[in-house]
């Protein structure tokens, strides 16, 4: 069994010594080009002049003299054929002549007229009154219809279909405006058919469609003089449109030249149990064709040569675990073939990757095992799965939402973050700047960031971003696009030249970047009035949906192709990936406004039209092959991909291939039998990270924070203050609690402590009475502006002679909440009154000596400390300041060092006691340590909260001082002797809510 291409370059190279002027034509480019290679050897041993090749679109094409005018140039004639139609209306509003609302409908409406003339419908006939479709009863409108019209009317229900047409004229109908519109195009369709026909063929262009119709006339005015060839070929087509099927007749009756049989020969692919087998969709139009346009008997025995009575002997079926996994799949199938077969098999392009989806084609890319040898990839890529139609999208979305703050342009932050965050801002910008502009967002919460503030970080990136403004033309706009992927391609040449990704997406660019010109030139002629937004959204729709196209040199190497690439061409070896219903076949919905009932009236092809031909594509495809190999993913309720398997393995399941399919189900392992223990042992590299802990004059110093996360997991202390590892959550727009708390900190030390002796231990106390808090809290003013200050500067960052801005947004909400927990602890304090402050928002750095000699370096923070009358004594205290639980219970001392949770708290406040007792003897009136936590949201109502140890609640930290002092020895040297970082138990709960579990992987 030879490939059906062979066979018929075998059938005349054969017969016919000089085939010079003979022409033959494909359904595609890559079906001549492996033709010419069977017919050249086929001829080795002669020397002959090869006969012309060509798709059957290019030679309609040619046949027509006409041009086929570009998706751009056809949406833009279009639009001025409607324009003139619909100015002379007085009834039409400005909004229906805007080009944004005609594009939503005018790409269907171009579709419908391409049909048209594919199938040679009169379109005076089908574009009638829709007056005589009264009496239609079927559903006129599908769902994609209505989608259509909702975008273009603004409606979504739509009702009765009869009622729709038989009350139309109704003016008391509530639908009465929808349907005057739709009344409107309707009847214009049939003049706008011809308007914008006469445009075209003003230029000399043509659509895709009506090439078909203008070959066809030709043909029949000119006869076989229209054609300069001794004989025509038609080799390998399924499904004919009206005017091909009109085209083959007409040739097929020309009259022979010379001692030609015929003057038109017609082959057609149809071998193998299913395609010879009568009543299903796979043969359905085969069939048709061949009783129509038979093939030569003289041809017969070389064509039986490529004939295949039965199916592949051996098809796999395997599930995949996801999507993306397919690939993987793919990429072991493909070496187990590459262990198997011969070189030479895969050089001479006899193994074949089919994608449905092309979604998969990037991944399938680097999921080629090594030693593959060339890899031909033949296929069209849409270029909205590029990345270079999302970078312009997010630049689109930046200038949609562009606005001006105090006199200066500036961008939405969200909208910034995102454009930034994609890979060709890295590229262009460099990811150093686009992490301080980030930054900068960050620390300010800004909602708009102006193009002065981005200036002062980068000027490449204020050059970029301004580069747009409300004065600029459609063509000024698309030149600016055009400098700007220019300048990202040549960034990602320069970095990363080496790598798949960086070639593909330079050539995604330049691809996008001769649309984005094609568009520029169209713009200048057509002089349609655009602001730059309304080019962006142009740019962003029309352009979003060219196609990439891939051409490699098909005649070697292993080949990677979609489905209709595979069109009349056999491989031996198959991998097929997406074989899930509604992939394969691809549910296609071509949006119309040709309703089914004048579709089957006018020999119009229905919506199922494209699954039955698939059916013929798969069929043929599987006919000649020894091995196929069809991969799905098995997921359930993945979207359109619901783990449901293609019909046509179900077909082969149950009835073409019975005996004949081995099904595997394949599943990925992540993990081994012995569970992974994240426990980090202290090499010599590590050991020598924790030195600077012990070493004077050093900035690594371990803190209360950090030892909390010590005695909960020392795997997280050792990602945390080891390795540096940031865990902060990511910032928001809104003031989070982390950032509250800092605000109320900052107010309580500036409430209570002169600016030049904050910070730091004070050798005299201040002292705080009662007609000092009195005045703070009736002077609700002073507050108010003290809290907008704070908040500027602790959540905005902004310069001391911008802290008084008036707040807005989330801001301006949660201001009255921090005051209000202000003035509750000053109300708790007035009860206290009077006190002294030694101290507050202390922070100090202390080198601790240890009884095992160890000195270790400590930064620690006090929120306050003061002095307070307790039961007529005076007792020192340490207050911290918390706004969510409290976590002040433990069993014992042991409890509150080795990780306790209920305990976190004790932990804190018992090292900032400890610690401070270390410090060199400060003089205060007493040696008692009261540890205490103001909970602000509930102090003003006389609520204490102390530590309780067992049953003891405990008011002087002295009388634990000794065991805990112990206890802390103990752990802080084991953070130096200790062979490694232990992990805590996976039951013990510690993992749950820690940001590092995945890079221990629990």
């Amino acid at each position: 069994m030879i490939p059906f291409l062979k066979s018929v370059a075998h059938a005349y190279a054969s017969r016919y010594p000089d085939l010079s002027r003979f022409c033959f034509l494909f359904p595609n480019k890559r079906s001549g080009t492996f033709f010419l290679k069977f017919l050249q050897e086929e001829c080795h041993d002669r020397v002959f002049l090869a006969p012309e090749v060509t798709s059957q679109q290019e030679f309609v094409t040619r046949l027509s003299r006409r041009v086929v005018a570009s998706r751009l140039d056809q949406i833009f004639l279009l639009f001025e054929a409607y324009r003139s139609l619909s100015s002379s209306d007085s009834d039409q509003e400005d909004a229906a002549l805007a080009f944004d609302a005609f594009r939503v409908w005018g790409e269907t409406v171009l579709s419908d007229f391409n049909e048209v003339d594919q199938y040679l419908v009169n379109p005076d006939e089908i574009f009638k009154n829709v007056k005589d479709f009264r009496e239609i009863t079927s559903n006129f409108l599908t769902d994609d219809q209505k989608a259509v019209m909702e975008e273009y009317f603004g409606r979504t229900d739509y009702g009765d279909s009869s009622r729709f047409w038989k009350n139309f004229d109704s003016d008391e109908d509530k639908d009465s405006e929808v349907k005057r519109r739709f009344l409107h195009l309707w009847r214009i369709m049939g003049p706008l058919y011809h308007a914008f026909h006469d445009r075209l063929g003003q230029l000399g262009l043509a659509t895709t469609g009506s090439v078909y119709r203008i070959a066809l006339q030709r043909l029949r005015e000119e006869g076989r003089s229209a054609l300069p060839y001794d004989k025509i070929v038609v080799v390998g087509f399924n499904a004919l449109s009206t005017a091909e099927r009109a085209i083959f007749a007409e040739m097929r009756d020309f009259n022979p030249v010379g001692a030609f049989e015929s003057f038109a020969d017609f082959f057609w692919d149809a071998t193998g149990p299913v395609l010879d087998a009568d009543l299903n969709s796979a043969s359905k139009f085969v069939k048709s064709n061949i009783k129509a346009f038979p093939c030569p008997e003289w041809a017969l025995p070389s064509l039986r040569l490529s004939d295949s009575d039965k199916l592949p002997d051996a098809i796999r079926v395997i599930a995949s675990p996801s999507n993306s996994a397919q690939t993987k799949i793919a990429g072991s199938v493909l070496a187990r073939l590459r262990s198997e077969l011969s070189g030479d098999e895969f050089k001479q392009a006899k193994v074949a990757v089919v994608l449905p989806d092309e979604n998969l084609l990037l991944p399938m890319l680097y999921s080629f095992p090594p030693g593959m040898g060339d890899v031909n990839l033949t296929m069209g890529y849409p270029l909205r799965m590029t990345s270079v139609v999302p970078f312009v999208s997010s630049l689109r979305r930046l200038y949609s939402t562009m606005r001006t703050v105090n006199g200066r342009q500036g961008f939405y932050h969200r909208d910034l973050r995102l454009f930034l965050a994609h890979p060709f801002s890295h590229a262009l910008f460099g990811s150093d700047v686009v992490a301080r502009i980030v930054g900068w967002l960050n620390r300010h919460h800004s909602v708009v960031m102006s193009v002065d503030e981005i200036s002062e970080i980068s000027p490449e990136v204020s050059d970029v971003l301004s580069s747009f403004h409300g004065d600029l033309t459609p063509t000024e706009v698309t030149a600016c696009l055009d400098r700007i992927l220019n300048s990202v391609a040549a960034s990602l040449e320069g970095k990363d030249s080496d790598m798949i990704k960086s070639r593909l997406e330079v050539s995604h660019i330049n691809v996008y970047r001769d649309a984005l010109r094609r568009l520029q030139e169209i713009l200048a002629h057509y002089r349609v009035g655009m602001r730059p937004q309304t080019v962006f959204r142009l740019v962003d729709r029309l352009l979003a949906g060219e196609t990439v196209g891939f051409e490699g040199e098909p005649l070697s190497g292993l080949q990677v192709m979609g489905m209709l690439e595979t069109r009349s061409l056999d491989f031996d070896h198959i991998v097929i990936l997406s074989a899930n219903e509604r992939v394969l076949p691809l549910r296609s919905r071509t949006r119309s406004f040709i309703p089914n009932t004048l579709r089957h009236g006018h020999a119009m092809p229905p919506s199922n039209y494209a699954e039955e031909i698939f059916a013929y594509y798969f069929y043929r495809m599987i006919s000649r092959a020894k091995s196929v190999t069809l991969v799905y993913d098995a997921r359930s309720g993945a979207g359109l991909r619901s783990g449901d398997v293609s019909r046509y393995i179900l077909q082969l399941r149950h009835l073409f291939a019975k005996d004949r399919i081995e099904e595997q189900d394949w599943k990925f392992t992540l993990s081994g039998k012995i569970p992974y223990d994240p426990s980090v042992v202290k090499t010599g590299d590590i050991m020598s990270q924790l030195e600077p802990f012990l070493e004077p004059d050093t900035k690594h110093n371990l803190s209360a924070s950090a030892l909390s996360a010590y005695r909960r997991c020392p795997v997280q202390f050792f990602y945390q203050s080891v390795m540096g590892i940031n865990t902060d959550p990511e910032p928001t727009e809104s003031i989070d609690a982390i950032t509250g708390g800092n605000i109320l900190h900052d107010l309580m030390l500036q409430l209570y402590v002169a600016p030049d002796r904050q910070h730091k231990y004070l050798e005299h106390p201040i002292l705080i009475t009662e007609n000092y808090l009195r005045r703070l809290i009736e002077d609700e003013e002073s507050l108010k502006r003290m809290v907008t200050r704070a908040v500027n500067k602790n959540h905005s960052h902004l310069p001391d002679d911008q802290l008084d801005r008036p707040l807005t947004g989330s801001s301006g909400m949660i201001a009255p909440k921090i005051m209000g927990q202000v003035l509750n602890v000053l109300r708790h304090d007035l009860s206290l009154a009077p006190f002294k402050v030694w101290g507050c928002e202390i922070s100090e750095t202390l080198r601790v000596p240890l009884l095992s000699g160890r000195v270790v370096n400590f930064r620690f923070a006090i929120d306050r400390l003061d002095e307070i009358m307790v039961d007529g004594h005076p007792q020192l205290r340490i207050v911290d300041y918390k706004t969510g639980g409290m976590k002040l219970e433990a069993e014992d001392i042991d409890n509150v060092v080795n990780g306790d949770y209920h305990g976190d708290q004790i932990f804190q406040l018992f090292t900032y006691a400890w610690l401070h007792g270390k410090r060199p003897g400060a003089k205060h009136a007493t040696t008692d340590v009261r540890t205490e936590i103001y909970n602000v949201n509930e102090i003003h109502l006389g609520v204490v909260r102390l530590p309780k140890i067992g049953k003891k609640t405990v008011t002087d930290f002295n009388e634990f001082a000794v065991e805990f002092g112990s206890a802390m020895e103990t752990m802080i040297d084991g953070i130096f002797t200790l062979p490694r970082f232990e992990a805590p138990a996976v039951e013990s709960g510690v993992c749950d809510m820690c940001s590092l579990k995945t890079l221990c992987r629990r």
